[in-house]
């Protein structure tokens, strides 16, 4: 009796500090993720307010773009964000960090992406980019207004990688997921954009018609 009732206490023991070291994890996790992500709050809405940007996304001439393509490159490779990009009302990118790669967002259409039905707030995202490549990222949009007005001129883009993160802690298996429980990091491949639960028929809808994993 007296060995069951100690082999009890050790087991619950032992369970009690593996809760606690998982949510140590998670914790921790938790902040390795959000930590950089912060540092990128402000970046868009600085992109909004600076004249280079509303002049490009009002009139796209060639020497507005070129201006507006080389203040990105620039300001990027201070900021080390993956891509900084400027969408217009039409859902067209005219300018962006990456503008001479081959992989350039220029004269893609994001108008199917949810940034860019930000409307009159700020939006925040999380998308596997299959347009020009399938990287997960976390984008950070800020609607441009035409100075003085509520006239919406285009939005303003920040994307950030978030591969970094799956070797960030490999000790077990890992995932992140989305709102809708939708994994969209994992440590383990296989997971990657399954679902934790089955999502409900409007949701799924809608990331199919916003393209958020590039199905």
């Amino acid at each position: 009796m007296l060995r069951a009732h100690v082999a009890y206490r050790v087991a619950t023991r032992y369970r009690r500090i593996a809760a606690q070291y998982r949510l140590s994890r998670v914790d921790r996790t938790t902040n390795t993720l959000k930590s950089p992500l912060d540092r990128y709050e402000y970046l868009p809405y600085l992109l909004s307010r600076h004249p280079v940007v509303q002049n490009v996304l009002d009139d796209p001439d060639r020497a507005n773009v070129e201006r507006a393509n080389r203040y990105l490159e620039d300001l990027n490779t201070r900021a080390h964000a993956t891509v900084m990009y400027l969408i217009r009302a039409n859902g067209t990118c005219v300018a962006a960090s990456n503008w001479n790669g081959g992989d350039s967002f220029i004269d893609v259409d994001y108008s199917f992406r949810p940034f860019h039905r930000c409307g009159e707030r700020r939006r925040r995202a999380l998308l596997r980019h299959r347009t020009i490549s399938i990287e997960p990222g976390y984008y950070i949009s800020q609607p441009v207004y035409r100075e003085g007005t509520k006239e919406i001129l285009g939005v303003a883009v920040v994307k950030l990688n978030l591969e970094w993160l799956q070797a960030a802690d490999a000790s077990e298996p890992l995932i992140v997921t989305d709102d809708h429980g939708m994994i969209f990091l994992s440590s383990v491949q296989a997971w990657k954009y399954h679902t934790v639960r089955p999502l409900p028929q409007n949701i799924e809808a809608s990331v199919y018609e916003t393209r958020q994993y590039a199905q």
